[in-house]
């Protein structure tokens, strides 16, 4: 039988629904095979944007609804197995989500391979020397800084520095 999660009832009048439908595609074989979900995974109630959030329903407000940690975890283990592509598929499975969300959320702040370490003293003299020269090209400072850095924390790392100097 397959795995089973408790949902919302709005997922259906028995409130649970079938693992395989969120995660990955209609063949449930699929997730057993894979070995990466061997506990059930929890999704909690997730709120309506215009009457539980106080949202006014606009796009933007429901564009900035805040990621929960079991969306992330459902990315994690989509991009684990079948790699960092195929955004709008692993959208899917997160209910309010587009794929262009999914892949910022990946290559911003999930992906292994950025770092999470603090600035040091060098790189923060680094990063304002490049960006007197460069502007806010923080791609290219980013790859001259070489510290494996989101383009986000790059610029975002320079407009806290720029308020501390302005003070």
């Amino acid at each position: 039988m397959a795995q089973m999660l408790n949902m919302p009832s709005r997922f259906g009048s028995s409130g649970r629904i079938p693992i395989c439908h969120l995660l990955c595609s209609n063949d449930e074989s699929d997730i057993s095979s894979t070995g990466l979900l061997e506990s059930e995974l929890t999704v909690p109630t997730v709120p309506s944007l215009t009457h539980d959030l106080g949202n006014t329903g606009s796009p933007k407000s429901e564009s900035r609804k805040r990621w929960m940690p079991w969306e992330d975890e459902i990315v994690v283990t989509m991009v684990q197995k079948q790699g960092p592509r195929k955004w709008n598929q692993i959208a899917e499975k997160i209910p309010g989500r587009n794929g262009n969300q999914v892949r910022l959320r990946w290559t911003l702040y999930l992906c292994p391979d950025i770092s999470k370490e603090k600035f040091t003293p060098e790189q923060d003299a680094r990063l304002l020397a490049l960006q007197s020269v460069y502007g806010n090209n923080w791609k290219l400072i980013g790859a001259m800084i070489g510290a494996n850095r989101s383009i986000n924390d790059i610029k975002n790392r320079y407009h806290a520095l720029s308020r501390k100097r302005n003070l």
